[in-house]
């Protein structure tokens, strides 16, 4: 079993962008594509909005350590749960 502070858990992320990946917001897909949820895309409340709706369809930067990566496994389970509060 994996701990929680293990790197292959997380993924570095701002302030801005971990509150709106808990908020199901945005997610990521296990090839490390980042997906803004139709919620937020529709949603029309000026710059900081419009930062997270341009990262629709962009991929993540994976660190060139694989040991350093995502686990996809995890980013599955959680994806599945992005898409499941759309």
């Amino acid at each position: 079993e994996h701990s929680s502070t293990e790197v292959s858990n997380g993924v570095a992320m701002s302030r801005l962008h971990h509150r709106a990946y808990d908020g199901n917001l945005i997610g990521i897909s296990p090839d490390l594509q980042i997906v803004v949820s139709d919620r937020l895309r529709s949603m029309k409340d000026g710059l900081i909005l419009d930062a997270l709706k341009h990262l629709h369809g962009q991929k993540l930067r994976a660190p060139s350590r694989h040991d350093l990566r995502p686990d996809k496994e995890r980013l599955a389970q959680r994806f599945d749960e992005f898409l499941s509060s759309s």
